[in-house]
């Protein structure tokens, strides 16, 4: 039986169950406010006082101590979907801080995915990928240590979820959206023909079951649609899913959803296929999908520790001794080898050191000698000068070629700014700004139809009220000839 507890903001939840073949079947679901002020967006704030409501938690419910999955939701943690290429685990891990451009890795980072496609014809994999900061991690291994609770999975409650919902057949070959109610936190999913495609976490501020509250969902949604229209989808978006909303909220979403677009079907989250439970599961999707094994890539805790200082210091020990011991091996080898041969060869060494010392053998092998040495340092400077030669003919150049590109695009209704270069992978990152989200789309259709970009990834649009301007960040890709 596995226990699983997911923290985000106030409200605390615990989920208790299995998962066997592919589904969950939940036993028992507990929930309870911890004291205000002491978790905010998944930051422990108050840890001595959150850690005493927690011990008295686990006492009234007799949860396990041992084997605790745990899940958190923040807006500060990272994630992206992208391709790379099959690789194994360790590769996979190490290349995806590539993926996260600009991000600072002065406190250390912890990453960890979950694999959504493979194309084996292509060799490349689609993964769900996230990033927390170990600093983060900390705080939460120390709470848990403190009431004696022994953590060994974390895991990141949008790709707990994504990981479930792949597995739904209501999703499959669907595009869609699923809006998952946590207090004031409204996590929106959108869904491209049963696959993860781009998610939000926003606050509301609107009180529950009035239509203002409402209005916010369905602004949310649209903000949604918007994004789901920049892309192009191939498929329009058809279904709205409430999870974790009461009837009231679902009431005034409704409404307001009619008025937005009254051709959206709209209803609570519902599962038969993977989810079993006797209870109301849908204001506990977050711990229960927590239940389902994952492989370690996935488990944040496993990434964590392997990177822990204590961890590396291990490693770097063993690596250090491993040298050591395989050379006394060797040796021994040798020894015996050697000890067997030397009665044989004793007999020959007097005739063999002759030959060697006459004054011709040594004059023909030191002039052997500086001829092979010369040889190998005019090849070497030749596979040197090759290889800078080809390096340097393979980056991109960044000049004001790029910059006129990019301002040609503009059409002067577009501001942008460039925040970052990295000149071996030829990404640019750059900020743009315009009064209206079309202009945007316009814009980067422009980009897109200029050879010297690969291609371009950008994240969701964001409102500035005080700019009064839509924002998004653009990665672009120069290609190999750019700037020449």
């Amino acid at each position: 039986m596995q226990t699983c507890v997911y923290m985000s903001n106030r409200k605390i939840q615990a989920a208790v169950g299995n998962a066997k073949k592919g589904s969950i079947s939940v036993k028992r679901l507990y929930e309870t406010l911890a004291p205000e002020g002491c978790i905010i967006n998944g930051v422990i704030t108050a840890e001595e006082e959150l850690a005493a409501h927690l011990k008295e938690f686990w006492k009234e419910n007799r949860l396990a101590v041992n084997n605790v999955c745990l899940v958190l939701h923040s807006s500060q943690f990272m994630s992206k979907t992208f391709q790379v290429p099959s690789m194994n685990v360790k590769k996979t891990l190490e290349y995806i801080p590539r993926e996260f451009p600009g991000v600072s890795e002065a406190g250390g980072s912890v990453y960890g995915y979950y694999e959504i496609d493979t194309d084996k014809k292509k060799g490349m994999r689609e993964v769900f990928a996230t990033r927390m900061e170990r600093e983060f991690l900390d705080s939460y291994t120390r709470l848990f240590a403190s009431i004696g609770v022994k953590v060994t999975c974390v895991r990141a409650a949008l790709g707990s979820v994504v990981s479930v919902l792949h597995r739904m057949a209501y999703f499959k070959d669907r595009t869609c959206i699923l809006q998952i109610q946590d207090e004031d936190n409204l996590t929106s999913i959108l869904m491209n023909q049963g696959k993860y495609c781009y998610s939000s976490m926003n606050r509301t501020f609107s009180e529950h079951g009035t239509p203002s509250y409402g209005v916010e969902v369905a602004r949310n949604i649209s903000g949604i649609l918007q994004f789901a229209s920049a892309q192009k989808l191939e498929n329009a978006v058809t279904d709205v899913t409430w999870a974790g909303f009461p009837e009231g909220d679902i009431q005034v979403c409704t409404e307001s959803l009619l008025q937005m677009d009254n051709t959206l079907i709209a209803g609570s989250f519902l599962d038969d296929s993977v989810i079993r439970s006797k209870e109301d599961f849908g204001s506990y999707l977050f711990p229960i999908c927590g239940l389902i094994p994952l492989e370690d890539a996935g488990n944040l805790f496993i990434q964590y520790k392997k990177t822990s200082e204590s961890s590396l210091k291990r490693k770097s020990l063993v690596k250090q001794i491993t040298p050591v011991i395989l050379l006394l091996l060797f040796m021994l080898v040798i020894t015996g080898f050697f000890g067997g041969h030397y009665w044989l060869t004793s007999r020959k060494l007097e005739e063999v050191r002759s030959y060697n010392e006459s004054p011709k053998v040594l004059e023909q092998s030191a002039r052997y000698d500086e001829l092979e040495a010369e040889m190998q340092w005019k090849q070497m400077q030749k596979a040197a000068l090759t290889k800078a030669a080809r390096n340097i003919e393979s980056y991109p150049y960044f000049n004001s070629s790029i910059t006129d590109v990019i301002e040609s695009c503009t059409m002067g209704e577009v501001t942008f700014s460039i925040k970052s270069f990295d000149a071996q992978t030829g990404v640019i990152s750059v900020d743009t700004a315009a009064p209206d989200v079309e202009i945007i789309n316009q814009f980067i259709d422009r980009l897109e139809e200029k050879d010297i970009f690969e291609r371009l990834d950008y994240t969701g649009y964001t409102w500035s009220d005080e700019s009064g301007m839509w924002t998004i960040n653009l990665v672009c890709y120069l290609s190999e000839m750019a700037g020449k």
